[in-house]
Formats: C-alpha cells, sequence, structure tokens
C-alpha cells in the first residue's frame, strides 16, 4: 500500500479497490501506524485509515498478533512504548487482519 503517498483522492481510491480485493493484510512494523495515526492534519486519510483498521471497520478483523520481547534471566520485558527505531528493527509486532 502506498502510505507515504500525500492523502488525496488518487490515494482514496487506491485504499478502496486494494482492501476490497484483498484477503488479508499483514502490518509488520509499528513504524508508519505508530506515527501517522497521530498525524491527522498531514495525514488525515491515512490516519482514519489506521484507526477504522484498528477499530474493525474496514471489513477486516485481526486474526493474529505475533511479538518477541526481550528477556532477561527468564523474564520477558514488554517494551511497547521504547523508542521506535528499536522494536522496528529487532523485533517488531506483526498483526495479520483477514478480510
Amino acid at each position: 500500500m502506498t502510505i507515504y503517498e500525500p492523502d488525496n483522492e488518487q490515494k482514496l481510491a487506491y485504499y478502496s479497490e486494494r482492501l476490497s480485493r484483498g484477503d488479508y493484510l499483514v502490518i509488520n512494523s509499528r513504524r508508519l501506524y505508530g506515527t501517522l495515526v497521530n498525524l491527522s492534519k498531514p495525514y488525515p486519510l491515512t490516519s482514519r485509515y489506521y484507526r477504522l483498521l484498528f477499530a474493525g471497520r474496514l471489513g477486516y478483523e485481526k486474526v493474529g498478533e505475533f511479538s518477541s520481547y526481550p528477556s532477561l534471566f527468564g523474564v520477558n520485558i514488554n517494551d511497547d512504548s521504547s523508542e521506535e527505531s528499536f522494536q522496528v528493527y529487532e523485533h517488531p509486532k506483526v498483526m495479520i487482519f483477514k478480510n
């Protein structure tokens, strides 16, 4: 999907067409949704897309989520609120949505 493209009518048509034809949607990093969901002024369409997707309102249902957290002495450390690049490159969260 063309997430980095400017929000416009062409992007809306692209999203609509791709989402209606897709069987699955895989998000393998929070790099985009972690940032763009909060940038509703420059990215109103993309921000809304992520909000609706995560709310289950785009026809897609989350069917899987996989994380691999670091551990120390057998204790897992949830680092969901850590600095973005640490998660994105070292152990990204993967989410799978089914249409």
